[in-house]
């Protein structure tokens, strides 16, 4: 109860940001519960508002997911840049290292991305946002960080650091390799949070599952 009345106070000093603590909410909240266990209702408690007011900034729950997924997307964006100066093979050892650290602070993320592979033409929210998974790296802001990684690999290939591999299929094991990780749920291990320890942990596998994949066969 107090915790909500703080937010309520929060809101009603600044109730222009009543939108992005929406989306901060729904994004715990999936990270917590998955998209199927997200309610608009428990959002608008987290947040500290009445379910009507939530429909004043998006129409309705599916809105929300999407809006989630599009600030992802710009979040991965503007956070999976290695320096473009790096030699090929370095480059790519600091994608793969990022692409886990992003994924791991970001647990719905992770939610989000295997529910919207796993459905069949995308998850219905995101693509009525973004559109259908085949166009998710034909458009802004993915399309920049795609290009560049084309560009990266191109140069390796050029340069003889990289064995000309299926680009599709090395980015599909680098993704699919990362995401299994964290989510992975055939263990004892509790669902929470991966450690710092764990973390880095799971950038030295990938790293060298980059390095197994993409390391020219000795002449």
């Amino acid at each position: 109860m107090a915790l909500t009345a703080v937010r309520r106070k929060n809101r009603r000093t600044d109730p222009a940001d009543t939108r992005v603590l929406i989306l901060q909410e729904a994004t715990r909240l999936i990270a917590r519960y998955g998209v199927e266990g997200l309610r608009v209702k428990d959002v608008a408690d987290a947040v500290g508002i009445r379910p009507p007011s939530v429909y004043k900034h998006f129409a309705d729950r599916d809105a929300i997911i999407g809006a989630v997924a599009e600030s992802m997307d710009a979040d991965l964006a503007r956070f999976l840049r290695p320096e473009p100066a790096l030699e090929p093979a370095a480059w790519l050892d600091v994608w793969a290292r990022s692409f886990v650290w992003f994924c791991a602070s970001r647990p719905a993320f992770v939610v989000l991305t295997l529910r919207d592979m796993a459905s069949p033409g995308g998850l219905a929210p995101i693509t009525a946002a973004l559109g259908p998974p085949v166009e998710a790296l034909r458009r802004p802001p993915l399309q920049d960080l795609d290009e560049e990684f084309r560009s990266v690999w191109a140069r390796g290939i050029e340069q003889g650091v990289f064995r000309p591999v299926s680009l599709r299929s090395l980015t599909a094991v680098l993704v699919g390799a990362t995401l299994g990780a964290i989510a992975w749920p055939y263990d004892d291990r509790p669902r929470r949070e991966a450690s710092a320890t764990e973390i880095l942990q799971m950038q030295d596998d990938l790293s060298a599952i980059v390095t197994a994949l993409t390391k020219p066969p000795e002449p």
